[in-house]
């Protein structure tokens, strides 16, 4: 099927257009003045490439595993959710997209439809799914019967310690969560209750003792996301986490968070090689996906440029905005591999990459 964009500049122009304002300073947007939407961009800024030369390369291999699942490059789809507010299809195109690229997403816990629902249409690339830390111990047990029931390799774990603080939200009135997002919960889901005190924080959050003692029950394999620093990532590999997602949620969560890359390094050297490194946040361009892989990570993820693919799909083919993004993504991560001189995902090394 012939590509309907021929960047990902363009998928992004053809989502704006296909949003509403209110919707569109809902995806773009970021937490309070958006520092951490700049911050995320200007780490990937502060590397430049240093490339090899005469290498005899033949045409580069992007393809890599992440907690045993083969990827056909070293990217996912992070979690966002609403998505049937960005296009009547929802994350079920998401899904379709992921699967014919060959890779994999970690599913949000406010999908618009259930993780169970969503499973058949990755066609076996189902990968994580997301539940926040909230409530007792048997919210995310249940999401994870749910989620191994439904062929999911493990659980993505996230701390939310509040609800973000988004002006651009506030100013418009938009409430997302009123009309989407709530796939996950209601009869055969998880409780009401739960998602209750995850957006009106009326109880204490949880700390690690308590992880540790959930870790304890789990059988799936879970990875922590929203690690930023080498005393949290040491920490999460001590309580049982299979791998480290280093994220500030895209700049969406709390403004003027560290970007991850700029702690990637630092992670990649506490933990060792034997922990996958997962790792979002500022991601636009293949050359990002390079740099970040020089750094030490093992994967890494796109959720806004998902959500925008998304936006920008079809009535006919609501995955083609989504396709193409990854499509992209995949080749020019594949040119820059050429430019660099490594064949191989495993022959992009720090060396590759230097301080501006």
């Amino acid at each position: 099927m012939s590509r309907r964009f021929p960047t990902v500049r363009s998928v992004v122009a053809e989502a704006r257009l296909n949003l509403s304002p209110r919707l569109w300073d809902y995806l773009e947007g970021g937490a309070s003045g958006e520092d951490g939407l700049r911050i995320n961009r200007a780490a990937f800024a502060s590397w430049h490439f240093d490339p090899d030369m005469l290498t005899g390369l033949s045409r580069p291999r992007l393809g890599t595993t992440l907690l045993g699942m083969d990827l056909r490059m070293p990217v996912f789809v992070s979690p966002f959710g609403y998505d049937r507010a960005l296009h009547p299809a929802g994350y079920a195109a998401v899904a379709r997209a992921v699967a014919e690229a060959g890779i994999t997403s970690v599913v949000s816990e406010s999908s618009s439809d259930s993780l169970t629902d969503l499973a058949p249409h990755f066609h076996g690339h189902q990968g994580l799914v997301q539940v926040a830390l909230v409530a007792g111990e048997e919210h995310v047990l249940g999401f994870e019967e749910r989620a191994a029931a439904a062929g999911y390799r493990g659980l993505c774990l996230t701390d939310s310690p509040t609800r973000a603080w988004r002006e651009r939200m506030r100013e418009s009135g938009l409430d997302l969560h009123r009309y989407y997002g709530m796939g996950n919960y209601g009869e055969g889901g998880a409780s009401l209750d739960a998602l209750r005190e995850l957006m009106d924080f009326s109880k204490p959050r949880w700390d690690w003792d308590r992880l540790e003692r959930l870790a304890g029950r789990l059988t799936l394999p879970w990875v922590l996301k929203g690690v930023v620093s080498v005393e949290q990532a040491r920490r999460a590999v001590d309580a049982g986490a299979s791998a480290i997602y280093m994220s500030s949620y895209g700049g969406r969560n709390l403004d003027g968070t560290v970007s991850p890359l700029s702690r990637l390094a630092a992670v990649a050297d506490a933990v060792g090689s034997e922990v996958p490194i997962m790792i979002d946040s500022g991601v636009r361009h293949g050359t990002d996906v390079a740099k970040a892989l020089a750094l030490g990570a093992t994967a890494v993820g796109v959720g806004r440029l998902a959500a925008f693919g998304l936006a920008a799909g079809t009535h006919e083919d609501p995955s083609s905005g989504v396709r193409d993004v990854l499509r992209h993504l995949y080749d020019e991560l594949e040119s820059v591999m050429g430019s660099l001189g490594c064949e191989t995902v495993g022959r992009l090394q720090r060396r590759h990459v230097v301080p501006a």
